[in-house]
């Protein structure tokens, strides 16, 4: 090697070697995952051009002398960039992928590269420029267009940025004969027209790629299932070309040669998506366990015809049955038809994880495969009776991994995950409850982009799973056909009775605060209309308290419990359930009796599947409704109807209930009709479009969403800080801008006492808290309800009188919200009694505690909000 032969990095890897060894596995593993081949030959074009850039000859001079030091630096997961000092800094000089990207955009112009269409070089173009995260810059517009890179570039290169382009060409020739030597098909075109500066002054304007691109004005669903199909091609070709460049810069300079001249670079493909497992064998036995010990059973039958069927979908497939029929045994036959080496259980929410992770982990299961539980909150693998916590690095390697669409959506929208949807694309995939996306903004296209993502396989090997699949939204945005949609008709036998209580908000008391019947299940929309009929209640009722706003261990705690208690042949140490939306959906616990409030199909759907659950009951099951006596009016101006409007639901819950009111029959029906009139409901035009008019709401919403909160994968060039615990938060969220903070305890009585209690609920361990900042700030930044201003005023006063230590007020309110993203940094929602004491204060009207009760934890409620069961929203 001569002293001038360009360096892709401190391991003195050629450049031209590093080039055509990504892309050549960056092609490979495209080709093996999907069935595209113009998508296969675009990550190979990627890999070829991503480190164009690094020809610049400061870069060279850099990297030449890093490689020379007696402890070279290795080249980090971030890939190797100049880190020198003063004029070089990442803050005053474009970074290699930068002018990679500069390059390549003159490069290509006129369709220079032969690709089959313009979106394709777009897609070039976007894995090239996001191969590596962006740096946090001061300014942050310095290297956002063309003309700011070549201004940069143009200052020390021989010829400009036209000479370097002319050393590129030379460098593509160089990477085409290695592809001719190793007999490898895909080459790139030579041939260069030399492009002077008038030339070149016609990109000076031209933006860099973005990120993420949805557009979120249309009223055509068509519209975002196309831009869903175009940001997965691009999710595709760049974590593709990720993923190699990783592997190609692992391998030491003497190896990467070894390969290229052995022309066994598919070997390191061969050791990433080979994964053997004895999954399908322990699918096997777990089937047969179920065989042997019901013989004669139809329910198995069934099960294994809907499995079979799933098996012979060719894209993406979709499983839709009754709750109780078995999709929890259904979902690992399909697998094992389909020869999985890995599952990877996609679940909506935490609580929905922990149900399937019980059930998995039992012994009629899967007890002895590695099942792997992977979410912000939990990781633990369970196997053969033993279980333990999961370091981070260990994170989906179970065979088969139960976790929330959250940590799949970080292989889509971060650059440290960028890998994982390799990963992702290499399993079998189960998509739980999938219908719960519809109304979570942002999230619903991204979970579509998934699914397209899947879709470009040759065997997308995806199964979705539901009871209510929302016909509008599988059949328009995800386009899944219909008849790839296998029906399982429901094994309960039970006799079903509805019946529809309305009630006035202002006058009566709320249907859901009345006595029920011991085996009740009472579910309302909000946790907080849960807390209050609870603590209405409370001295007279043996019930469990059920929600979402609960600490991380009274959470698991109280979800073993309720768990525990109404399980098939549970304890039934407590009488009833009073609890919020959590319990809905994948629960596998059931009830003699329910309550529920006014909701969309699919809501009332999955509630109503924890009735009887098990089909057990002889009696009739009744179903009671409470609904807003006035939702019937043009406005429906009801807390209930405001709370399904911002859920983009309103209008859909409307056409359910008039559709039930007009076809439920009278007397008590099997389930099995009830759920045949969800399907009539979809196949009512006037119907599907009440039902597409809140999607296409939700979707707008879901791509102002992406458009504000993905943000461009981002790398903080600082000195590393502790992550306490590894619990550190975005900053923003698509579910909502989350911050820890701290509540002072208060108690409430069987009678009705109220006491404060002079500690705190928190303690940054596994007593951890989160809020949204939209209810810290009280929905309104300037408004009376912020109790981030309140903080902000009283804080540093009570840290100084209770610690002696002087502690400085923060500059602006938004540093102590910036600061919470850590749990040692939390805000403080309320504050003690004791502590108010020193500054002769009063707590805050709207502070939120952590509220007892005399059995269990109520959980964070606003001041205003206890004792007051009229104020349910």
């Amino acid at each position: 090697m001569t002293q001038h032969t360009p360096l892709a990095n401190t391991g003195k890897q050629p450049l031209v070697s590093h080039l055509f060894a990504v892309g050549r596995v960056a092609y490979t593993i495209a080709l093996r995952l999907t069935r595209d081949k113009q998508l296969a030959k675009t990550a190979c074009y990627a890999g070829y051009l991503h480190d164009i850039g690094k020809l610049d000859p400061r870069f060279q001079a850099w990297v030449a002398k890093a490689a020379d030091k007696k402890h070279a630096p290795q080249t980090p997961e971030d890939g190797q960039h100049i880190d020198a000092p003063a004029k070089f800094s990442f803050e005053k000089y474009p970074r290699h992928n930068e002018v990679s990207w500069a390059l390549l955009r003159v490069l290509g112009d006129g369709d220079h590269f032969s690709l089959d269409n313009r979106h394709l070089f777009n897609f070039l173009q976007h894995a090239v420029f996001w191969h590596h995260a962006k740096p946090i810059r001061k300014n942050r517009d310095d290297f956002s267009v063309f003309g700011a890179i070549q201004e940069k570039l143009e200052s020390g290169i021989e010829g400009g940025l036209g000479g370097l382009l002319g050393k590129i060409v030379e460098l593509i020739k160089q990477i085409n004969q290695i592809a001719d030597d190793c007999d490898f098909a895909v080459r790139l075109p030579s041939a260069y027209t030399p492009r002077d500066a008038d030339f070149l002054s016609g990109f000076r304007m031209e933006p860099t790629p973005k990120y993420k691109e949805y557009m979120g004005t249309s009223d055509n669903m068509e519209s975002y299932a196309q831009d869903a199909r175009q940001n997965a091609k691009a999710d595709v070709i760049r974590s593709a070309l990720i993923t190699a460049d990783r592997l190609v810069s692992g391998l030491s300079a003497q190896q990467l040669q070894n390969h290229v001249q052995g022309r066994d670079l598919d070997e390191l493909v061969d050791s990433m998506l080979t994964a053997e497992s004895g999954l399908t064998k322990a699918i096997e036995k777990c089937l047969r366990g179920f065989a042997e010990a019901r013989p004669d059973s139809q329910r198995n039958k069934d099960q294994g015809k809907a499995a079979k069927a799933l098996a012979e979908v060719e894209g993406i497939a979709a499983l839709s049955g009754p709750a109780g029929v078995g999709k929890t045994k259904i979902a690992p036959e399909w697998a094992r038809n389909t020869n999985a080496r890995q599952i990877i259980w996609v679940c909506p929410r935490v609580q929905v994880c922990q149900g399937l992770y019980k059930d998995l982990t039992a012994a009629q299961y899967l007890p002895d495969s590695k099942i792997e539980l992977c979410t912000g909150e939990f990781k633990l693998l369970a196997q053969s009776g033993d279980e333990r916590e999961l370091d981070e690095r260990e994170s989906f390697s179970g065979d088969i991994v139960i976790t929330t669409i959250d940590q799949v959506l970080n292989t889509a929208t971060t650059h440290t995950k960028a890998t994982g949807l390799i990963g992702y694309l290499n399993a079998h995939v189960v998509f739980d409850e999938y219908h719960e996306y519809i109304q979570m903004p942002g999230i619903n296209l991204l979970f579509a982009e998934l699914i397209e993502c899947k879709r470009s396989q040759r065997a997308p090997n995806t199964l979705l799973v539901s009871a209510t699949p929302n016909y509008v939204f599988v059949e328009d945005l995800l386009k899944v056909d219909r008849e790839d949609v296998i029906d399982v008709p429901t094994f309960n036998q039970s006799l079903y009775q509805f019946e529809f209580t309305p009630f006035d908000e202002d006058t009566d008391s709320h249907p859901l605060f009345k006595p029920v019947p011991e085996n009740t299940f009472v579910i309302s929309n909000t946790a907080v209309a849960a807390q209050q009929a609870f603590i209405a209640n409370q001295g007279k009722e043996n019930a469990l308290l059920f929600h979402a706003r609960f600490k991380t261990a009274d959470k698991k705690r109280i979800f073993d419990r309720v768990f525990d208690n109404f399980k098939r042949g549970g304890n039934r140490a407590f009488d009833l359930l009073r609890c919020g939306p959590i319990v809905q959906a994948a629960l596998n616990i059931s009830c003699d009796h329910m309550v529920t409030e006014f909701t969309m199909a699919e809501n009332w759907l999955q509630r109503l599947g924890r009735l009887d659950r098990f089909g057990e009951r002889k009696e009739t099951n009744t179903l009671t409704t409470a609904y807003p006596a006035h939702i019937d009016g043009a406005k429906g101006d009801s807390r209930c109807a405001r709370y399904l409007r911002k859920l983009h639901a309103l209008e859909s819950a409307k056409a359910w209930y008039e559709f039930l009111r007009d076809n439920l029959p009278d007397e008590a029906i099997p389930l099995e009709r009830v759920y045949r009139l969800y399907r009539d409901f979809y196949q009512s035009h006037a119907m599907r479009e009440r039902v597409g008019r809140d999607l296409l709401a939700a979707l707008k919403k879901g791509a102002r969403q992406i458009n504000a909160k993905v943000h461009d994968p981002i790398r903080h060039i600082t000195k590393p800080r502790p992550d306490a615990a590894g619990k550190r938060l975005k900053k923003s969220s698509l579910r909502g801008d989350s911050r820890y903070v701290q509540l002072a305890r208060c108690k409430i009585g069987r009678d009705g006492a109220f006491a404060y209690i002079n500690e705190y609920a928190c303690d940054g361990g596994e007593n951890v808290f989160t809020l949204s900042v939209d209810e810290i700030e009280g929905y309104d930044p300037s408004g009376d309800k912020n109790l981030l201003s309140y903080m902000f005023k009283k804080h540093h006063k009570i840290m100084r009188l209770k610690t002696g230590e002087n502690h400085t007020r923060a500059y602006k309110s938004f540093i102590l919200r910036d600061k919470a993203v850590e749990p040692e940094n939390p805000i403080f929602l309320s504050y003690t009694q004791e502590d108010l004491g020193l500054t002769h204060d009063s707590p805050h009207s709207h502070a939120i505690y952590y509220v007892e009760g005399e059995n269990q934890p109520i959980g964070a409620m606003c001041i205003d909000k206890i004792n007051q069961p009229d104020q349910t929203r």
